[in-house]
């Protein structure tokens, strides 16, 4: 079931994932639908797990627009270096750093947040791992994301 459109990459929509069964929440799935001519199959590779469900979708999308984009300072560290770091030792690492999970994190993407700044932390198709941190002070950005780097499996993009 089409549920939105990506306006930055038009050729990018985002599907519920129907055929999971009536006892588990229909996955999102983001799928490029520009010359898509034929029906696709469940195991389809243009089929890309995008969120687990409508709920932290929206929760992505709201907390970066409302949260993340405002603050003048941005950086994403991404798990470039192959390595997938368990998500318990994330977590582990920004309580070390001062920073509270959001309420209304989901398992795809969660939202940590200070006095300082804030880190948006999303798992890739529950897999790959990107870290993004904003904050009105460069310095915060600058020495978080050193610590990062040190502490995690993760380069600056």
């Amino acid at each position: 079931m089409l549920v939105g459109r990506d306006l930055t990459e038009s050729e990018l929509e985002y599907f519920l994932d129907l055929g999971m069964g009536p006892d588990t929440e229909p996955p999102i799935v983001r799928v490029p639908v520009i010359n898509l001519e034929e029906a696709l199959e469940p195991e389809d590779e243009r089929i890309h797990p995008d969120a687990t469900g409508l709920a932290e979708m929206l929760f992505r999308e709201a907390y970066y627009d409302l949260r993340v984009e405002p603050l003048q300072h941005v950086s994403l560290l991404s798990d470039v270096r192959g390595e997938d770091p368990p998500k318990g030792r994330v977590e582990e690492v920004l309580s070390e750093l001062g920073l509270s999970r959001h309420p209304l994190s989901g398992p795809w993407v969660q939202g940590y947040e200070s006095d300082e700044g804030i880190i948006e932390v999303r798992w890739l198709g529950g897999k790959g791992l990107q870290l993004i941190t904003a904050s009105d002070d460069k310095g915060w950005v600058s020495k978080t994301g050193k610590e990062l780097r040190s502490r995690l499996p993760v380069a600056l993009i």
